[in-house]
């Protein structure tokens, strides 16, 4: 496991931590939105006029707004759980390893394009034998050789396209992460530029660009930096997105909208 993969672990961890004591103040939500009303004979009306009338209706008040609260909080926990659970198989620009990976992930894309490829010459042949020494299940070669809604057999001219597709896209992901590689190797990395109540640095070793404020930030301010990719990252204090070209031109227009 490499320090990325080992980061990736440790945040699977704190969010399942985190959904733990989000199921417990769930619990304890619950248990009070009970005990709101818990003195309340069961179907006891409302006394209009009498003088039990104001705290029924606050005690009954509280219940609801316990209530959904306790709804709330179960509801993160659950997505808190799920998002810990759940294995990605995508492959981050972050990962140190990314480079291996991505030529792992290419090499099987283009067996599989390949495959795809001798699979239709041999359809064409009605070779079902040949197609069976490629690997293909007999249930396989009787759906390649059934008809779709155009009367098509085999892999169609959209799979092929899209499977070129996919071969490119990742062949120039490919070049894009060497070539970021070797500009953070080219030298230090650049002096902080400072904007109106903070600063813009790059942090090549996280490969991240940052923006820093002295002051806590106006939501509109918030919202900026939202719409331009950024997010708040407490661990270090500033507002990050991956860093890449993209991230400097948007800082730019961020300092720009700031400074008038």
């Amino acid at each position: 496991m490499n320090a990325y993969e080992q980061k990736q672990a440790d945040r699977k961890q704190r969010q399942a931590d985190r959904a733990r004591r989000l199921h417990a103040e769930a619990q304890r939500l619950d248990q009070a939105a009970g005990a709101a009303v818990a003195h309340i004979p069961f179907g006891q009306p409302i006394l209009v006029g009498h003088h039990s009338e104001r705290r029924h209706r606050r005690d009954l008040a509280r219940c609801q707004a316990l209530t959904r609260k306790a709804i709330a909080t179960e509801e993160a926990a659950r997505d808190l759980e799920r998002r810990a659970s759940t294995e990605s198989r995508a492959i981050s620009s972050d990962d140190e390893d990314a480079v291996p990976k991505l030529q792992a992930k290419l090499a099987a894309l283009e067996s599989a394009h390949a495959r795809m490829v001798a699979a239709n010459k041999l359809i064409r042949k009605n070779d079902r034998a040949g197609l069976a020494a490629l690997g293909f299940t007999e249930a396989q070669i009787a759906d390649l050789f059934t008809p779709d809604f155009a009367r098509r057999v085999g892999f169609p001219a959209y799979a092929l396209s899209n499977s070129s597709a996919n071969i490119r896209s990742t062949k120039q992901r490919i070049e894009a992460l060497k070539a970021a590689a070797a500009a953070r190797q080219d030298g230090p990395a650049p002096e902080p530029v400072p904007i109106p109540g903070g600063t813009i640095t790059e942090d090549r070793a996280d490969n991240r660009l940052c923006i820093r404020f002295e002051v806590r930030q106006s939501s509109e301010v918030v919202a900026l930096l939202k719409s331009n990719g950024f997010k708040w990252s407490p661990t270090r204090g500033a507002w990050v997105r991956m860093l890449n070209n993209a991230a400097r031109f948007a800082a730019t227009c961020i300092a720009g909208r700031l400074s008038k």
